[in-house]
């Protein structure tokens, strides 16, 4: 396999290895040090967004007066702080730089798929973030993940308790996590989605 650019750079898929022509050893370099630069503001980009965000649930945690309330939004703000610092998110110019995209194309492509009830996004005071357990490594939805999210966004469950449900253990699977039970046994999964959206919907009609 051979891959020419326009630069006249031709690069070859050799057994195990990848040969390039038509480029010094120091235009590599610097093309793979642009490329760990990239990933590491990539990284520190994704740990400001995540630090702002335990900011601004701290202040509203410290604005209440009720010690019952506080505590259980302590114990709230401790599962959101899992979910964005163990399960992960994308931000729209992250998820840009893995679509290959612009990032006003992918805002655009996440509104599509959001309204679809495809894709699921948290909002925090005009932060947007969009959990990776729905997506693949491309960065596409993953069809398996929406059959899961379709019935519990029909119901009405917002994308904090979604985003747990999804990657946490669950009652309904005998303790296992419904991400990774619909690898394997998709209908099992979805039915468990399904009981659940019924729970919800029961709750409203009875609140």
């Amino acid at each position: 396999m051979t891959i020419s650019s326009s630069d006249q750079f031709h690069v070859s898929d050799v057994n195990d290895h990848l040969e390039v022509v038509g480029a010094s050893k120091e235009e590599l370099e610097q093309a793979l040090a642009l490329i760990r630069a990239s990933r590491h503001k990539k990284v520190e980009a994704r740990a400001a967004f995540a630090s702002y965000v335990r900011q601004t649930m701290f202040a509203e945690s410290a604005a209440l007066i009720s010690l019952a309330s506080q505590k259980q939004v302590q114990r709230s703000a401790g599962l959101r702080q899992h979910l964005m610092d163990v399960e992960g998110f994308e931000t729209y110019a992250s998820l840009a730089e893995t679509r290959n995209s612009l990032e006003s194309s992918v805002r655009t492509w996440v509104s599509r798929k959001r309204k679809r009830n495809e894709l699921f996004t948290i909002e925090l005071n005009g932060a947007t973030m969009i959990p990776t357990v729905q997506l693949t490594s491309s960065g596409d939805e993953d069809p398996r993940i929406v059959e899961l999210m379709r019935p519990l966004l029909d119901a009405g469950l917002d994308g904090w308790s979604l985003w747990a449900w999804l990657t946490q253990p669950n009652g309904l699977l005998s303790g296992e996590v419904p991400a990774e039970v619909v690898k394997t046994n998709t209908r099992r999964a979805v039915r468990a989605a399904d009981r659940y959206a019924a729970e919800i919907r029961r709750a409203t009609e009875s609140a």
